[in-house]
Formats: structure tokens, sequence, C-alpha cells
């Protein structure tokens, strides 16, 4: 069965106004999203399947994919769930697909808040920790240097971890007059 008629049809411009059809969604959330849509798109190429042939087996095996695959957590793989429900819902609301292959899956099992806590101070810097790489980059004036400083700017700035830094590509960042 296909569920939509074209992704295409749906400007990149529009995707904030899309899954925000009901103002529910932030526009960092919305451009969260954005990425995690993004890349489902890639791996859609990559395996071959049309993106108005998406189901919900479909969908499981993106998150197996993820999961075993990437090495992903659950809290990341639920947030591309999360991307994934909300913007077939915005498709079913406007028209261009009957319905969401994403209805029916559930999350995975995150970790406690408590464990959470711990494993995240144990691998995040402290203030003082990122003000003494700053002043160091920052003495670095040659051109590797400068790549660095990027680098540990952009994760700082961003909140970004390694692992998504190193998959950014320029097609995913959306300039503030909103062209890519």
């Amino acid at each position: 069965m296909d569920l939509i008629k074209t992704n295409s049809q749906i400007a990149r411009n529009d995707f904030y106004a899309l899954v925000n059809f009901d103002n529910r969604v932030s526009s960092s959330t919305a451009y969260v999203y954005a990425l995690q849509c993004a890349k489902f798109n890639k791996w859609l190429t990559a395996q071959g399947v049309p993106p108005e042939s998406v189901t919900g087996r479909v969908v499981s095996l993106y998150a197996a994919f993820l999961k075993d695959s990437e090495g992903l957590t659950a809290e990341t793989i639920n947030t591309s769930l999360k991307a994934l429900k909300r913007f077939y819902m915005a498709l079913v609301h406007e028209g261009f697909a009957p319905g969401n292959p994403c209805d029916g899956i559930g999350y995975l099992q995150e970790q406690s808040s408590a464990d959470r806590a711990e494993s995240i101070s144990s691998k995040t810097l402290t203030i003082e920790q990122v003000e003494i790489l700053n002043r160091k980059l920052l003495k670095d004036t040659t051109e590797r240097g400068r790549q660095r400083y990027a680098i540990f700017y952009t994760l700082i700035k961003c909140g970004l971890r390694a692992s998504e830094l190193a998959s950014l590509r320029f097609a995913n960042i959306i300039f503030e007059d909103g062209g890519t």
C-alpha cells in the first residue's frame, strides 16, 4: 500500500511549518526532526525503498538498523521514532498520506534517570574544562588549529555529540534566511 503521494511535494523550507501544523513543536525540535527525517530518507534510498512505500515494518527495520549498525542509544533511537511519527502525522494531516506507518510502533526502553545522570556526568566537560580547551585552541592560529577550534565551537555551542557532528553534512545546515 502506498502511504504517501511523494515526500518531494513538500519543499524543504516548509518542513518546519509541516511538522508544527498544530503549534506543538518548537523550532529547535523541528530542526532536530528535520535532521532525523533526512537521515531516514537517506537510509530508505540506500535500501532501495521508495518513500511512498514506507510501512510500519520498514520503520521497525530502520530502528533495528540504528541500534545494531549505528550503535545508538535507546534515547537517540526514540528521538528518531518521534521525528518520523510526527512527520507522518503531519503528512496525514495535510492529505499527503492516508495513514501513519509509525502507528503502533513502541519506543525502546530507556535508561532510568539516575543511570542516565550518572552516565552523562561522567561524559561531559565542566565549565572550567571548556574554558581551558577554548583558551588552548584559540592559541593555535594555524589552519589545522582553526579547524580544531571550529569543531570544538560547533560541539559546545550546538550541544552536539561527536557522532552527531561527524555525521553532519552541509545539506543538513539550515541558515537563518531559511536556505541551505
